[in-house]
């Protein structure tokens, strides 16, 4: 594979999302989830052992869809990513729209992210949500290794699952009912080859060495990110390495420091997200460093965007994080009450935002915290 992946729908579907935040809040219950999932593959694989026709083989029945369909504020969903907004912005977005759909939705709907990045703890949780009784669950898959056996227990005791943000890439095997989020090596894909070209027209050549801080180290996701940068930086002959970092900001700072003291060429840095990028744009700020060392990255705060305006940010590719939390609680709501399918992946992205386009995410950064 070299370039740029493509994946068949992903950017039609998006067509920059072609919708407003404002029509997603007015958008309620069936209707307004129906509308937006509509340009997606509805159903999907089955996972373990499923036919297809149900999107996530014995992943739960959704209900009878008669006088015994529950009413929404007798049902429990849980959302269990990896993280949580204490050490990560970009999960403090996605609680907030979680959050904004279960309060619209009358639900009672739970987020229980861990404190920092740790898959066994998740697990936990979900293990923990299943034995209390939850009627749907929402994960971040983010180590496919551990979520064999709790996700089948799930499927087991007739509980819908979603995956949201991070789902089980490569061939399914995993008991879950549908997708919300972006294909993550494209991302990658696209932090190197829209950051190389903007680079280019920034400073008239082409990067001479990039670094990827990488700030969850074991995170699913981020490999493929990773992955994603180093196919196409080495497609184009630039040097690039990963360097271990942390959420810490000084811990960030530190390590990029470090590894410019041993590789004087640095002028780009691939930031996997806004833990690792918001802390590369003080260093560059801190170093007077810029106007030498730019910054292409994934997803957008406000400070990425100050950033962006500063010309310290090339630009980031986003994922629109409000939105897959708003869908999460959504789609498990419909699928509980209404036995309502949600379809097999629902890309929130990715899309590029440099300072040209930055319009079109304002109001969403202004009202959510990012994109």
């Amino acid at each position: 594979m070299s370039g740029e992946r493509t994946v068949e729908g992903m950017e039609q579907a998006r067509a920059e999302m072609g919708v407003s935040r404002r029509q997603v809040l007015a958008a309620s219950g069936a209707a307004g989830v129906t509308g937006l999932a509509g340009c997606a593959n509805i159903g999907g694989d089955g996972g373990n052992g499923g036919d297809g026709s149900d999107g996530g083989g014995d992943g739960g029945d959704g209900g009878d869809g008669t006088d015994s369909q529950a009413q929404t504020g007798d049902i429990t969903i849980s959302f269990i990513p990896h993280s949580s907004g204490s050490s990560d912005p970009f999960w403090a977005i996605e609680e907030s729209g979680w959050s904004a759909a279960v309060d619209q939705l009358g639900v009672d709907g739970r987020y229980q992210g861990p404190s920092e990045f740790d898959p066994q703890q998740q697990v936990q949780n979900i293990n923990t949500v299943i034995s209390s009784g939850v009627d749907g669950l929402a994960v971040s898959i983010s180590d496919p290794d551990l979520f064999d056996d709790p996700l089948q227990r799930a499927a087991d005791e007739g509980i819908p699952v979603l995956a949201v943000n991070i789902p089980e890439f490569g061939e399914r095997t995993l008991p879950y009912q549908g997708y919300v989020g972006n294909d993550e090596t494209v991302v990658g894909n696209r932090v190197a080859n829209q950051g190389i070209s903007a680079f280019q027209d920034a400073t008239g050549s082409k990067p001479a060495r990039a670094v990827i801080p990488n700030h969850q180290p074991g995170n699913n996701v981020l490999k493929l990110r990773v992955d994603g940068i180093k196919e196409v930086m080495s497609n184009q002959n630039i040097p690039v390495d990963e360097i271990t970092t942390s959420a810490e900001p000084a811990e960030t700072i530190s390590a990029l420091s470090s590894y410019q003291s041993s590789n004087s060429d640095l002028d780009l840095v691939c930031s996997l997200g806004p833990a690792s990028g918001q802390p590369a744009v003080q260093w560059i700020n801190e170093n007077d460093l810029q106007g030498e060392v730019y910054i292409s990255g994934v997803d957008i705060t406000d400070q990425v965007s100050t950033a962006i305006q500063n010309d310290i940010y090339l630009g980031t590719v986003i994922q629109q994080p409000y939105l897959q939390g708003y869908l999460a609680g959504h789609y498990l709501t419909q699928k509980v009450t209404n036995g309502i399918l949600a379809p097999k992946v629902t890309p929130t992205g990715p899309t590029w935002v440099d300072k040209s386009r930055l319009d079109l995410v304002q109001t969403q950064i202004e009202n959510t915290g990012g994109a």
